[in-house]
């Protein structure tokens, strides 16, 4: 804002909006944040939550219940005396939008399995909201059945963020509800590339080795020393060493922050070069 006027008096500081919580970028939320499966996998876990599947659109399932007359609140509703009533809202209400309910059934190298997508992602996917579809076949006076433009769904191979919940099966049955898609080119590929197996802990641990990788190609530590450094922050753990050598470090400029058990802190200039010796100290047995 270039300024305020309150009660009469302006003030000409510039005052700077709130934004919101920074948004998980589509990537991450499909290829780190949730647990991978496949459709098998996710028709044998146990655990509820979210996950994310690659799997095709077989076909549509061909029924007259692929939309539904929903509230404001975008909870169905069902007709009551000439009005239609919201038991989310708990009243009746006048105006209904309808909104996109299609269930189809999706295939991947390990099984088949029921979804159904609901209205933002079915509209996203056709580029077309449910009142516009419905529109166009009220007008052409076209009967029941599934619309012709649910043929442009089937065979596309999607990523589906699909929930898996004790609540959910008990109504539904073996029908899982799609929480999200995406259809972006690079992340399927990445995904395809990976695997079902490419786990949020995975792409953590990845992350932090490049992290690592990184940090060593702007440092400005060069020849051995950088090799010696960089070997000093992989840790092996399966080798049972000492993760801290008690080598002599050759450095132009580093900082690093030990835990109680170890002392010394190397540093330097950019002009001079120091040589500073890192030892652990020795623990007394109990």
């Amino acid at each position: 804002m270039d300024g305020l006027k309150l009660n009469g008096i302006a003030f000409d500081t510039p005052m700077n909006l709130l934004s919101g919580p920074n948004r998980v970028s589509t990537e991450d939320e499909y290829l780190k944040l949730y647990p991978k499966k496949t459709l098998f996998d996710l028709g044998e876990e146990k655990e509820e939550g979210v996950f994310v599947v690659f799997a095709t659109i077989a076909h549509v399932i061909d029924d007259d219940n692929w939309w539904y007359p929903a509230c404001k609140c975008h909870k169905s509703v069902t007709a009551d005396n000439g009005m239609y009533y919201c038991s989310a809202c708990r009243k009746h209400v006048f105006f209904v939008i309808p909104r996109f309910k299609v269930k189809f059934e999706a295939l991947d190298d390990s099984d088949v399995a029921n979804l159904v997508m609901f209205d933002y992602d079915v509209a996203y996917l056709l580029k077309k909201t449910c009142s516009e579809l419905l529109a166009r076949l009220k007008e052409e006076s076209l009967g029941g059945g599934v619309p012709d433009e649910f043929d442009a769904l089937v065979g596309k191979k999607l990523l589906f963020k699909v929930t898996k919940n004790a609540s959910w099966v008990s109504t539904f049955g073996d029908t899982y509800r799609v929480a999200g898609v995406c259809d972006d080119e690079h992340i399927i590929s990445t995904y395809e590339l990976n695997g079902p197996d490419f786990s949020p802990l995975k792409a953590s641990l990845n992350s932090s080795v490049d992290s690592v990788i990184n940090l060593a190609e702007e440092s400005p530590i060069c020849g051995d020393a950088k090799k010696d450094f960089v070997s000093s922050l992989l840790v092996d753990f399966s080798s049972g060493s000492d993760p801290i050598p008690s080598d002599t470090i050759e450095s132009s400029f580093c900082k690093r922050i030990l835990k109680d058990d170890y002392e010394g802190v190397c540093c330097g200039s950019s002009k001079s070069i120091r040589i500073v010796d890192v030892e652990k100290k020795e623990k007394v047995p109990n």
